[in-house]
């Protein structure tokens, strides 16, 4: 026991709550997946928070997180496997929850306004790391050129450009926690930092996520008063010129069919699942397990997530699971939006896009997720 306290101080003493939170946040943002080898360090910092944290089983949902992200994934994947499902596959879905379970126990005693800045700060320097690529991209520059296809070899999302759909190469820097931008854009409208929120919004031009590019673009609408709106004029002109450029390039109509491709293959998907359900009803209610393949129509092969995230959760685990990690997260949400204290307003709100907006890549039970489910979890944001 005193051995424990003279860890807990000196870990006190070394790494403050400000600092421990943003070196186990910053990790996810740059590496959600694993894939340059760096999330490493940010399991280390939450295994830190776990030891500083006072835990209390009651006020901290334990029990019910317990059986949410614990037993009844265990189950799944114990039932995943039984089925024939894959074991390497069941085991990084299986970690995804059991990862969950932590980084919520771990942010429990993180003061909100230090999670919170964390997070923006972390985002912050994504944002500078994918302009200043984006920016070498946009001039061929060879060493940024270098370091995509670098980047792209190790994954971590995409890396390079997009096809050719105007007369000029499009940069694409899309990492996999950039849907996760929604919570920084909420931080800046409703602090009314908007050079942060421009810098952020030309951030996600170059990501090439449509999704995030209109979230950031109506954030910049609903922040600038109706009388300044004659702003939008330029950049209305730059976006017209944009899109008559792409429209007369010979490109136009493959990325047209591909726009088009791209609803049908989220519409085979939904076909798939249904059918797959009408085969065997139970699997609505309790999903088919862990580690569980399927052909697709979508895709037209053997596919373990589809695009359609929400789906694939209720697929994988059950509607009953769904409706309980659902409601969860609609009830830690609601409890920040009714309050009148801004950063708690933000946590709210940037959790409940987080969740619509991960629906649209298969990134809704990922590491950033639930670490923002955490931090909107936490007795302090509620209180």
């Amino acid at each position: 026991m005193q051995e424990k306290l003279i860890i807990l101080k000196l870990i006190n003493k070394l790494l403050p709550y400000n600092k421990l939170v943003f070196f186990a946040l910053l990790p996810f943002v740059f590496d959600m997946g694993g894939d340059f080898g760096i999330r490493w360090v940010g399991l280390v910092a939450f295994f830190l928070l776990i030891l500083k944290s006072k835990i209390k089983p009651a006020e901290n949902n334990v029990y019910f997180l317990g059986l949410l992200l614990v037993i009844y994934p265990i189950v799944s994947f114990l039932n995943g496997i039984n089925r024939g499902g894959d074991l390497s596959l069941a085991s990084s879905q299986l970690y995804a929850c059991l990862f969950g379970f932590v980084a919520i126990i771990a942010l429990t005693d993180v003061p909100i306004s230090e999670s919170l800045e964390g997070y923006v700060k972390s985002f912050f320097l994504l944002s500078c790391f994918v302009i200043l690529l984006g920016i070498g991209l946009a001039l061929e520059n060879d060493t940024a050129i270098d370091v995509a296809n670098y980047m792209q070899e190790m994954g971590g999302g995409y890396f390079g450009y997009k096809p050719n759909i105007a007369s000029y190469p499009i940069p694409n820097v899309y990492f996999k926690s950039t849907l996760f931008y929604c919570l920084p854009l909420v931080f800046y409208v409703i602090n009314k930092k908007y050079l942060l929120l421009i810098f952020t919004t030309l951030a996600s031009l170059f990501t090439a996520s449509k999704m995030l590019i209109l979230f950031s673009v109506g954030c910049c609408i609903y922040s600038i008063p109706k009388t300044r709106r004659f702003f939008l004029i330029p950049v209305a002109t730059i976006s017209l010129y944009i899109l008559s450029d792409i429209a007369a390039s010979n490109n136009f109509f493959e990325l047209l069919a591909g726009e088009i491709g791209s609803y049908e293959t989220r519409i085979g998907h939904l076909q798939t699942v249904i059918e797959l359900w009408a085969e065997n009803p139970i699997e609505i209610f309790f999903g088919s397990g862990l580690g569980m393949t399927f052909f697709s129509y979508g895709a037209n092969e053997v596919v373990s997530n589809i695009e359609i995230d929400h789906l694939n959760t209720i697929r994988k685990f059950g509607l009953l699971w769904f409706v309980a990690f659902g409601g969860y997260v609609f009830l830690v949400s609601r409890r920040l939006l009714i309050t009148r204290i801004d950063s708690k307003r933000v946590i709210g709100v940037g959790t409940l896009s987080a969740f619509i907006l991960s629906g649209t890549n298969p990134v809704l039970l990922s590491p950033l997720f639930f670490i923002l489910l955490g931090m909107a979890a936490c007795p302090r944001a509620i209180k």
